[in-house]
């Protein structure tokens, strides 16, 4: 069939081909640092954690619905916690923490991600 070194040319190959995939989909952790770190960035960035990203003399409203009557306005630096949006996108209904009552809408796009916190909502 196949000489020797034909064989263990395939196996070596093989080989390599399956180190590679294990290496491509387990998680990267180099030490623990760095998994100690991941976990503290979970737990202080929620997913749905946002701050209000305003020039420091301006402030956003939260309105009652979209573009409705406002509620209380909130200043630059403010963390709200966005439980959806609109179907446009353009207004984000938000609560100001994770087990508050005072409810409202915001426009979307004076919100952004804490800082060290991932800017994506996943």
């Amino acid at each position: 069939m196949f000489s020797q070194e034909k064989q263990q040319q395939f196996f070596q190959a093989a080989l390599i081909i399956v180190g590679m995939t294990c290496l491509l989909s387990s998680p990267r952790q180099s030490g623990g640092a760095q998994a100690s770190n991941a976990i503290n960035t979970a737990d202080n960035c929620p997913q749905d954690l946002r701050v209000v990203q305003v020039s420091n003399n301006s402030m956003l409203n939260l309105r009652n619905k979209p573009n409705g009557d406002i509620r209380r306005q909130l200043g630059n630096g403010e963390a709200v916690y966005v439980e959806g949006y609109d179907r446009t996108g353009a207004w984000a209904k938000v609560s100001l923490t994770s087990n508050d009552s005072t409810r409202g809408w915001v426009s979307n796009q004076y919100l952004g991600a804490k800082p060290g916190c991932p800017t994506s909502l996943g």
